[in-house]
């Protein structure tokens, strides 16, 4: 996870700032000025800085001109993030400094994201050099631009020395407070009304008491159609209920985290959003007003909601072609008892009736008769032979599969002694290659094996001498098992079938291979 370190002496900036980022991901820790930026880097280097540039002890420039210097940070992006300077003057003097982005305020919050994050893939993807040494022209406009600033602090300070020697104390102190009040008014407005994130502000109530631009911008509305209103009215009424119920626990606990209502545009739709804040409190410890930002996720709950009926649709698809393969094992079975019990006793009829004709009337029968009758015996075998086929092919379907670790080759050396009697493995080449070991049914994988090697047997049986070879090679991270004969072969246009259920690719003439 990217980790931000934020640069910035107004808490509610930190705030905003910090709420946006989390939100989207990010691990965020923050400074109040460049000297604390810089220890704090230093024991824990981040992914990327995003740092303001006016700030007490050590700005932000000078923040940067010490971060380039350090050979341990100087690969770190840089970003500034501010209103205060906004000349292009100030973009290129920051970038000569060795920034890696120059951000300033007011700015939509999914752009300010996308600028973090070409920055941080720089940083993480292709890296970043460290600043070559500052040419002579930067460090004289550094200097310039220090001795310009220490010159406007020093004028300003005589002047407010002279304003204090000439007024009583009492004014002074007045004047001094009402000063710094109007500066953090003035400051607090600026960061309020320049937030990239939805803010808001209710009172014991539950009443509005303020919303920034980013807040009407997001939902269409004026400020004098929010400001005095109930919170709950601009509320989808699955939620109101919701927010009158844990409000009050709200004030009570101090913060939200995370949490989801639906609000009313101005055209008359909901947005889904999610909610983070705070609660103010007096000195006396009594509840002051809300602190909150929230963000659209409207998009992400439309994604969500999408994403729950393909899941629905596909379990329900699940259901349903399990169904139908319940229902064709059924069938199946059903065929399967006709055949065991239906089919057999005819059959044996049949071949009793002519082993008796052939022995017991041999003396009564012509040549042609004798084979005639021969024929029908072998025929009632082989009909046999299809149906036990049959059976044993409708209960694989009904068997529970046990996986474990299989040696391949250990087993087709298995099968293939069991399956080839000692005089035909004298006409055969038998082979077996590293082959690797696989996971599966052992029951079912011997059935496999027995299937092809006897095939192969049998398809090369005119063969003075068959070669039967098993190999395996790996292809799209799957390992593909082979087994090769000098048989009969088959034409390739046909290979679809190769697999079928009761289906031949050779006739009786080339080979007693069943179907």
């Amino acid at each position: 996870m990217t980790r931000i370190l934020i640069v910035d002496d107004d808490e509610q900036n930190r705030y905003l700032l910090q709420a946006l980022l989390k939100t989207n991901g990010y691990t965020v820790y923050s400074a109040e000025n460049g000297m604390e930026a810089l220890k704090i880097a230093r024991k824990n280097p981040p992914d990327l800085i995003i740092s303001d540039i006016l700030m007490p002890e050590m700005d932000g420039f000078a923040l940067c001109r010490e971060w380039q210097k350090d050979d341990c940070l100087n690969k770190i992006p840089f970003v500034f993030y501010t209103a205060t300077y906004t000349d292009p003057k100030d973009e290129k003097f920051a970038l000569s400094l060795g920034a890696a982005r120059f951000i300033i305020k007011p700015i939509d919050p999914d752009q300010f994201l996308e600028i973090i994050r070409e920055a941080a893939a720089e940083h993480l993807e292709k890296g970043l050099t460290a600043v070559n040494e500052p040419i002579e022209e930067e460090t004289v406009f550094l200097k310039e631009y220090n001795e310009r600033l220490i010159q406007k602090l020093e004028k300003k300070m005589l002047e407010l020395e002279e304003t204090n020697k000439s007024l009583q104390k009492k004014i002074a102190e007045s004047r001094k407070a009402k000063e710094d009040l109007e500066t953090s008014e003035v400051k607090f407005r600026a960061l309020f009304d320049n937030a990239p994130l939805s803010y808001q502000s209710l009172n014991e109530d539950g009443s509005f008491i303020d919303v920034n631009p980013a807040w009407l911008s997001t939902l269409g509305y004026g400020k004098d159609e929010v400001i005095g209103r109930y919170y709950k009215d601009f509320l989808h009424e699955d939620y109101q209920a919701h927010f009158e119920k844990n409000f009050p626990a709200f004030k009570k606990r101090g913060y939200i985290h995370d949490v989801q209502f639906k609000i009313r545009h101005k055209k008359g739709y909901y947005l889904d959003i999610a909610f983070e804040g705070c609660v103010g409190y007096n000195p006396d410890g009594s509840f002051k007003q809300t602190y909150c930002v929230f963000q659209d996720i409207t998009k992400r709950k439309l994604a969500e909601e999408e994403l729950k009926k393909h899941r629905l649709h596909l379990e329900e698809l699940v259901e349903e072609r399990t169904k139908e393969l319940k229902n064709a094992n059924k069938d199946l079975e059903a065929f399967a008892y006709s055949v065991s019990h239906d089919l057999r006793a005819p059959l044996r009829a049949v071949h009793g009736f002519t082993s008796i004709l052939l022995e017991e009337y041999i003396d009564s029968l012509d040549d042609e008769a004798k084979r005639l009758g021969s024929v029908i015996k072998q025929n009632t075998k082989k009909m046999s032979s299809l149906i036990d086929d049959l059976l044993a092919f409708s209960r694989l379907g009904r068997i529970d599969m046990s996986f474990s670790k299989i040696d391949m080759k250990s087993m087709a050396n298995s099968i293939y002694h069991e399956a080839v009697n000692a005089a035909e493995r004298k006409r055969i080449k038998f082979t077996v290659g590293p082959i690797p070991k696989a996971y599966g049914d052992p029951n079912m994988m011997r059935q496999v094996w027995m299937n092809l090697i006897s095939n192969a047997v049998k398809f090369s049986s005119k063969r003075r001498l068959a070669v039967i070879s098993i190999s395996a090679y790996e292809e799209d991270d799957q390992i593909v098992y082979c087994v090769k004969d000098n048989g009969a072969g088959f034409n390739m246009k046909y290979k679809d079938k190769l697999f079928g259920v009761f289906k031949r690719l050779h006739s009786e003439v080339n080979s007693k291979a069943p179907v």
